[in-house]
């Protein structure tokens, strides 16, 4: 979004829209994939 700021405090605004918002909490994944049954498989052969 922004450049940081490394040799001052400063505040940094940014202009965001609502459709970015939508799309930012559909990438998130608080659990992980990984519980997902339906995504991963794990098979031991022995």
């Amino acid at each position: 979004m922004s450049e940081p700021v490394w040799d001052k405090e400063t505040i940094i605004y940014e202009g965001l829209t609502m459709a970015n918002v939508a799309a930012g909490k559909m990438e998130f994944d608080p659990v992980g994939h990984y519980a997902r049954n339906d995504v991963l498989k794990l098979n031991v052969a022995e």
